[in-house]
């Protein structure tokens, strides 16, 4: 149908007109999600159209929403740079984000692309028999059972690992689940059945840490909501980096839109776009660029997960462009090998995924260039194939460059210097530690549990060797020269060259080697995700040779059981884990946590209150904004809480203003003081008033203080360091060191209080 631009700048105004007025006047949760709902819904359907001529209108509305988000991420981003994030460059990113579709309509008027028709994707014959509905009933079931039960299963407490929370029956039930939805998804075809079962099933793989965690787990989601809550309270936050704003920008509009909270959209955003996305993308890649069978199509969109999936159950920068930079490459796959798709969805993709986090942001944007200079090689006049085909070449070679050379630029503006070549001998400590998974000390191994511990080891290697069976088959099958063949393969090898290069020869000062390490480690991760169609590839011929090599029992039993137990120990592996082999250190933010960063507040707040009782009116204002903060040596999942309770900005205690006159000039300073950032200026740069482990020398005091002596020149070092009057030393009860350290330490601080009936103590040093 021909793009109507009077119908849709009609349409389009309206909405745009509604949510203003909602925004700045009426503030209504309800009317916000309702027309965000339409405005998305509407959008999108007519970006997709022009996005994806050819598709069906279920596949055009779901790369025109991505199409639609990438486009207000870069746009939103661009004008916080200028303005800020205020309510008009809100309603400034939904305009630019509605211009998108006119845009694209327009230049398809100028140059049209002849498109041929994608795969038929007509409805199938559904069976009726029994079996089938069974089935359906029995998948459906299982999953809400799953989610009831992790619901239920909700803790406060501070824990190591989920699955202390969670019983065997947990996994038995999952992987009866998982392989009745493999037997279904193979004899009952409805296309609304498909997709409402994975979405399902998806949601139950990537949302364990959602409803277990009721705080959440990680530091970074913490500290990154921290930053989302002070943009939308303050509109900017400074310093402006060139990193992570993309999802700022994306979290904050959704908040100033729907009157969500913060939080919560944090959390569920990336779990939703993966259970909205990834499937349907997969299976889009599987049957339109790999031209797999329908219902195979839809196995390989669950068993995308059989990859252990940790990079993908907590909402932050690098995983949001780590998702973006796999729609990319997955919408690649289709401009490559198909002659049905644009170049233009996954440049969108690309620079969104740049704008979010540069890590994953750069080989997308490679994956991106890359794949153009390929189609237009492809298609390019056969006297011109050679400048197409060497120009393609070396646009390999400088992108297995790129992101060494983007860390050197970076470092060159940050501190004017360009690093240094390492001698042979650092090159060689900074080899990958390579070694087979070895029982903890004092563990005891049962046999049956071995291939479940033993995955996340050799799932790597697995992959790889599916992958090149994949690939192998595919090029087989295809019994004719192909065209880009092995594109992904080189964009692998090209990814995994960068992340080498950052890890033997690009340092950022301030940071250990175990966080530089964490750089190489993402970028070569990333790398994997590329071959995953051809993993899947590799599976689904693997699948179905078992039911040509076994038959009936081979369709029937061998093959669902066999990637129902290999989802589930994908999902086990996936998570922080306790057992014979792993003792995963990271603990997650608990009630403990809070009550103690509150009660160290509270504490500040009644010391501040004598301050202005003990001196005279004229010398309040001066005791006030000149008085000493505090800082407090603690814990990652302390600090965590502290982020997420107080933000960047001194917080300002409710039951502590009340004590004050609102009229009086001692409130306001008071009210001022508190909202001073919470920041020390020191000569080692800005260090947050909570030790963290991007804080440097605090956190090197919290370590030498909890496990090896909590001696007082170590407090005094921390208040010489940052001019703090008083330090608060907190040590949880699980700290593995708590029953050597916390008596030494009653000893050399001036006091000490208990926080949860004693599961944590702090220590007063002044």
């Amino acid at each position: 149908m021909k793009f109507s631009f009077i119908k849709y700048t009609t349409a389009t105004i309206f909405l745009l007109v509604i949510l203003a007025i909602n925004t700045g006047l009426i503030h209504s949760r309800a009317v916000g999600v309702f027309f965000v709902f339409i405005y998305g819904w509407y959008v999108s359907g007519k970006l997709g159209g022009e996005l994806m001529t050819g598709y069906h209108g279920s596949w055009q509305r779901l790369t025109g929403c991505l199409g639609l988000v990438s486009g207000i991420i870069i746009a939103g981003t661009i004008l916080y740079y200028f303005f800020g994030l205020t309510n008009i460059v809100i309603i400034a990113s939904l305009l630019a984000g509605v211009c998108i579709a006119p845009c694209v309509a327009l230049a398809h008027t100028w140059r049209v692309k002849q498109l041929a028709t994608p795969a038929d994707d007509t409805a199938m014959v559904t069976p009726r028999a029994l079996g089938a509905w069974l089935g359906c009933l029995i998948v459906l079931v299982g999953d809400f059972l799953l989610l009831d039960y992790l619901n239920r299963h909700v803790t406060t407490s501070a824990i190591r690992t989920p699955w202390s929370m969670v019983t065997r029956n947990f996994f038995i039930l999952f992987s009866l689940t998982t392989f009745f939805l493999i037997r279904t998804l193979r004899t009952h075809t409805s296309k609304t059945f498909a997709m409402v079962t994975v979405f399902l099933h998806t949601g139950v793989l990537i949302s364990v840490g959602y409803f277990i965690y009721r705080f959440g787990f990680g530091f970074d989601p913490f500290i990154h909501r921290a930053a989302e809550s002070h943009i939308a309270k303050w509109g900017v936050l400074y310093p402006k980096t060139p990193f992570y704003i993309g999802q700022y920008v994306l979290v904050v509009l959704l908040n100033k839109l729907t009157f969500l909270p913060i939080g919560g959209i944090d959390k569920l955003l990336l779990p939703i776009l993966e259970i909205i996305f990834l499937p349907q993308l997969v299976y889009l890649a599987l049957r339109n660029a790999f031209n797999v069978e329908r219902a195979q199509a839809r196995i390989g969109a669950i068993l995308f997960f059989l990859v252990p999936f940790a990079s993908f159950v907590t909402t932050t920068p690098y995983e949001l462009a780590a998702f973006l930079g796999i729609c990319a490459a997955l919408y690649s796959t289709l401009y490559i090998y198909t002659n049905t798709f644009r170049a233009m969805p996954i440049i969108l993709v690309a620079l969104a995924a740049l704008v979010v986090h540069p890590l994953a942001g750069i080989p997308a944007l490679l994956i991106a260039a890359c794949a153009v200079v390929a189609g237009y090689t492809m298609h390019a006049p056969q006297k011109k194939h050679r400048f197409y085909a060497l120009f393609h070449i070396s646009l390999y070679i400088i992108s297995a460059f790129a992101i060494p050379l983007a860390f050197t630029l970076y470092l060159k503006l940050q501190t004017g210097w360009w690093g240094e070549i390492p001698s042979f001998e650092i090159l060689r400590a900074r080899l990958p530690d390579f070694y087979l998974p070895r029982l903890r000390e004092g563990q005891t191994l049962y046999s049956f549990f071995t291939p479940l511990y033993w995955y996340y080891f050799i799932s790597p290697f697995i992959f790889i060797a599916l992958a090149w069976f994949g690939h192998r088959a595919w090029r087989a099958n295809m019994r004719a020269a192909f065209p880009n063949i092995w594109f992904f393969p080189i964009m692998y090898i090209v990814v995994a060259v960068n992340a080498l290069l950052v890890r033997f020869f690009i340092r950022l000062p301030g940071i250990g080697d175990h966080e530089q390490f964490q750089y190489s480690d993402r970028i070569l991760h990333f790398a994997t995700y590329l071959l995953i169609p051809f993993f899947l590839y590799g599976v689904l011929e693997s699948i179905q040779y078992v039911e040509r090599k076994f038959a009936r029992v081979g369709s029937a039993v061998l093959a669902p059981l066999a990637c129902a137990l290999a989802l589930a120990a994908s999902l086990y592996a996936s998570y922080p884990r306790v057992d014979a082999y792993t003792l995963d250190k990271f603990i997650n933010t608990s009630e403990t946590d809070i009550q103690a960063v509150h009660a160290i507040e509270n504490r500040e707040i009644a010391l501040a209150e004598q301050t202005i009782e003990s001196t005279q009116s004229e010398q309040s204002n001066n005791a006030l904004n000149t008085s000493p903060p505090y800082v407090v040596l603690s814990n990652i999942s302390t600090a965590a809480a502290a982020l997420q309770e107080f933000g960047f900005t001194r917080a300002g205690n409710n039951a502590a203003k009340k004590t004050l006159s609102s009229n009086s000039t001692n409130a306001q300073n008071f009210t001022r003081n508190m909202r001073q950032p919470a920041y020390f200026k020191t000569s080692e740069g800005d260090l947050y008033y909570y030790s963290i482990p991007t804080g440097g020398p605090l956190y090197l005091a919290y370590l030498h203080m909890a496990e090896v002596n909590p001696d007082r020149a170590t407090a005094d070092y921390a208040r010489a360091l940052t001019g703090a009057n008083r330090v608060y030393l907190v040590i949880n009860e699980y700290w593995h060191t708590f029953n050597k350290i916390t008596p030494l330490a009653k000893l050399s601080a001036n006091e000490w209080f208990p926080i949860d009936q004693g599961r944590a103590l702090v220590f007063v040093y002044r």
